[in-house]
C-alpha cells in the first residue's frame, strides 16, 4: 500500500486500545483508506494482546505507540491528538478499538460539514451509531428529522471528527476522568468557548452500545446497558462532576443527563446483575465527586479504557 493510495490529507485518525482482540487489524484497515495517518495509543494491553497490534507495524502511514500502562482514554487520546498536531492535520478522528468505519465515512462527515451555514463554527462532526450485535442505533439528535445534519449538546468520542483548531483554543481532553464522561465534558467546554457541533444524518459507525439488552416495564421497552460496577463509578462521579462544573450554563443538558442517571438506576434494580456491587460503586462515585477524588480508582489497570468490555 503506498502513500498515494491514502485519504484526506487534513484528517488524522486516533485509535485507543486496551486488550484488543484480532479485530483490530480490520478496524485499522477500514479507517487507513480514508484518513492521511492513523495513531494507534495502547494503553497497556497484555502481550497476548500487542500480538494482534504487532502487525500494525507493516502497515504504511500506522504508528502504534506503547503506553506500558493503562493511562485512561483522556491521557491516550491527547498523546494522539499531540501526534496529528505533530502531523501538521487540520482534523482528528478519534475511535475506540471496536468501532468499524464503513466505506467513504470520513467522506461522509466532511461532506455534512459542507452542507452547514455555520461550518466555521463547528468544532466536532459526530455519526449515527448502530450496534453490530443488537441491531440498536443511537443519536444525540432528535429521532426521525430528514435533514442532513442536527445541532447536538454532547455526544460520544468514537467516530467523531474533530477540528485540531478546536484544540489550540479549548485545550485538551481532561486526564482526571479517566474514563467515561471524558468526551461530554469535552463537548460542554467546546461549546463553552462559542463551537458549535453537529450530528452527522448520512455517516452511520458500528459500535458496540455497552452490552445492551431489552427489556419491558407495563409493556414499555427498556434498554440496559450492563455496564460493569467499575464503570458505574466512573459515570456517576464524573458525570454529578459536570452538573457541578457546567449545570448553570447548560441546565437543559444536567436535567435530561440526570433524568438519564435515574433511568440507568431503575434498570440496574430491576435488570441487571450484580445489583448491589453496581449501586455500592456509584454510591462510593458520589462520595468521591463531593471530596474531590478523581482519576483512576485502581492502580495497575482496574478498567479497560478503549477495549469492547462493558
Amino acid at each position: 500500500m503506498t502513500s498515494k493510495q491514502f485519504g484526506n490529507e487534513n484528517v488524522c485518525g486516533v485509535i485507543v486500545t486496551y486488550n484488543p482482540d484480532c479485530s483490530i487489524t480490520d478496524n485499522v484497515l477500514a479507517l487507513l483508506p480514508q484518513v492521511a495517518m492513523v495513531f494507534v495509543v495502547d494503553n497497556g494491553s497484555s502481550e497476548s494482546s500487542l500480538a494482534y497490534l504487532s502487525e500494525l507495524h507493516t502497515f504504511d502511514n500506522v504508528t502504534l505507540i506503547r503506553n506500558g500502562a493503562n493511562l485512561g482514554i483522556a491521557a491516550a487520546f491527547n498523546i494522539g491528538v499531540r501526534k496529528a498536531g505533530e502531523a501538521g492535520c487540520r482534523w482528528v478522528a478519534t475511535f475506540d478499538q471496536d468501532s468499524r468505519v464503513p466505506a467513504g465515512f470520513i467522506a461522509l462527515l466532511l461532506a455534512t460539514l459542507e452542507q452547514c451555514p455555520f461550518k466555521d463554527q463547528v468544532a466536532l462532526i459526530a455519526p449515527l451509531l448502530q450496534d453490530p450485535v443488537t441491531g440498536l442505533s443511537g443519536s444525540h439528535g432528535s429521532k426521525g428529522e430528514r435533514v442532513p445534519f442536527e445541532e447536538v449538546p454532547v455526544t460520544i468520542s468514537s467516530g467523531c471528527l474533530l477540528r485540531y483548531e478546536a484544540f489550540e483554543r479549548a485545550g485538551l481532553f481532561d486526564e482526571a476522568l479517566f474514563i467515561d464522561y471524558v468526551d461530554h465534558e469535552y463537548c460542554l467546554r467546546l461549546r463553552s468557548a462559542g463551537f458549535r457541533l453537529i450530528e452527522s444524518k448520512s455517516a452511520v459507525l458500528e459500535h458496540r452500545i455497552g452490552a445492551t439488552t431489552r427489556h419491558a416495564i407495563l409493556g414499555m421497552p427498556v434498554k440496559v446497558t450492563n455496564h460493569l460496577p467499575l464503570r458505574r463509578y466512573y459515570m456517576t462521579r464524573n458525570r454529578l462532576l459536570l452538573y457541578w462544573r457546567y449545570g448553570r450554563h447548560f441546565p437543559v443538558w444536567a436535567v435530561n443527563d440526570c433524568f438519564c442517571m435515574l433511568k440507568e438506576l431503575v434498570g440496574i434494580v430491576l435488570f441487571e446483575e450484580q445489583k448491589m456491587e453496581k449501586l455500592a460503586m456509584m454510591l462510593l462515585g458520589f462520595v468521591h465527586c463531593l471530596t474531590g477524588r478523581r482519576g483512576q480508582l485502581l492502580s495497575g489497570g482496574g478498567v479497560g479504557v478503549g477495549s469492547a468490555q462493558p
